[in-house]
């Protein structure tokens, strides 16, 4: 099979699933589940099924099932979005999305079968190479999240680009970012940004050395080393109104 590699640091697979959906929240979402293929080894890269399982169900790519689970599988994914999304707002999700996450669920469980294993039963796939079963995978997995304590710790990404999804397993319940590499160092970088563009009120010009250095109004603290001046600034631009304007040009405020 062709590697394709997910994302999954959600804390669960039905979290994961959703967020095959990348960059949701912003103009341009890419989707990860463009093909049948890649659904397979989305169930696969979840430890839902096996490496030999999926060498198996690869075979319906590009087939008219195939397609069709995929299509099933993209609106399974939306109405799970859509439920998680009500619960983490502690608001009553939509029953047209609960009915169909219930009808996929009904759907996986009516194909499996109960099988005497060594001192004890366990459920098997009646047909485990069907076109169906990393559909069938999933929703018993969104089921699982939804009807368990877990899905109290869902969260969203606190980034208002992101959109992410995650199951907050820290023991204060407090985690805001999907990554901290990610959105949490992007959130704390245009705080730092914020911050100094709001403090910078004064220019210290050093002729001599054709540098220029930035204070704050209350300590006259200086910002950072000397900054090269590499463009000649209008007179204009020298006035208090005028310097956060200038700020945007310098390497310490940008």
């Amino acid at each position: 099979m062709q590697p394709f590699y997910f994302w999954l640091g959600g804390g669960h697979p039905a979290v994961d699933f959703v967020n095959t959906l990348d960059e949701r929240l912003s103009p341009s979402p890419e989707e990860r589940l463009s093909s049948y293929e890649t659904l397979v080894e989305l169930t696969r890269q979840s430890h839902l099924i096996d490496e030999h399982e999926a060498e198996a169900l690869v075979q319906h790519k590009g087939t008219s099932s195939g397609d069709s689970v995929l299509a099933a599988a993209l609106l399974l994914r939306e109405a799970l979005h859509s439920t998680l999304r009500a619960l983490i707002a502690h608001e009553a999700p939509n029953q047209t999305d609960v009915a169909l996450i219930e009808a996929e669920t009904r759907r996986a469980t009516s194909a499996r079968r109960l099988a005497p294993a060594e001192m004890s039963l366990r459920w098997l796939w009646q047909k485990p190479d069907a076109p169906e079963r990393p559909l069938w995978e999933l929703a018993l997995t969104s089921e699982n999240l939804l009807t368990s304590e877990d899905v109290r710790r869902a969260r969203m990404c606190a980034d208002d680009d992101c959109g992410v999804m995650f199951v907050d397993y820290s023991r204060a319940g407090a985690r805001r970012w999907c990554s901290m590499a990610s959105c949490g160092n992007r959130h704390k970088a245009r705080q730092f940004r914020s911050t100094h563009k709001q403090s910078v009120v004064g220019l210290y010009f050093n002729s001599g050395e054709q540098t220029i250095r930035l204070h704050t109004t209350r300590s006259r603290e200086l910002l950072g080393p000397p900054l090269p001046v590499q463009f000649r600034i209008p007179p204009a631009f020298w006035n208090t109104s005028m310097l956060p304007r200038v700020a945007d040009f310098l390497p310490l405020a940008s």
